[in-house]
């Protein structure tokens, strides 16, 4: 895959989720080159967390209590801009939602190893089959 010239990345909440997506966007932006596009959807609450970071171009607002009309115009409004890679760092309902109305070339979605995490703790069991040590 050649370096996209416009890529949307995904994370609609959590605070620190948020945050630690800093060094994700600032990777990104060496990778690409100041003249290509880096967007992102974040529930407006959230908006301030990433609103200045020199690494995007346009940060998307989503209404959480616009519910699924709000996210289909605003998943419209994305589509319009035909995104070349979307990146999607939550891997929620919405933003499964939102990837497949955008309708981009290419999709990345992070394994967040949610069985793994749910053993872990609900059941005390790990089941996480690398070493990260």
């Amino acid at each position: 895959m050649n370096l996209p010239n416009k890529t949307l990345v995904l994370r609609l909440s959590s605070i620190g989720d948020i945050v630690l997506a800093s060094p994700l966007l600032r990777v990104m932006r060496n990778a690409v080159g100041k003249n290509a596009r880096i967007d992102f959807v974040v529930k407006k609450e959230f908006s301030e967390l990433v609103r200045h970071n020199h690494h995007l171009s346009v940060t998307y607002e989503y209404e959480s209590a616009s519910g699924i009309f709000g996210l289909l115009a605003l998943a419209k409004e994305l589509r319009a801009e035909q995104y070349e890679l979307v990146v999607d760092i939550h891997d929620s309902v919405r933003t499964k939602i939102l990837r497949k109305l955008i309708g981009a070339k290419n999709v990345v979605v992070v394994n967040k190893r949610k069985k793994e995490r749910q053993a872990l703790i609900r059941h005390h069991k790990n089941i996480y089959t690398d070493n990260l040590s």
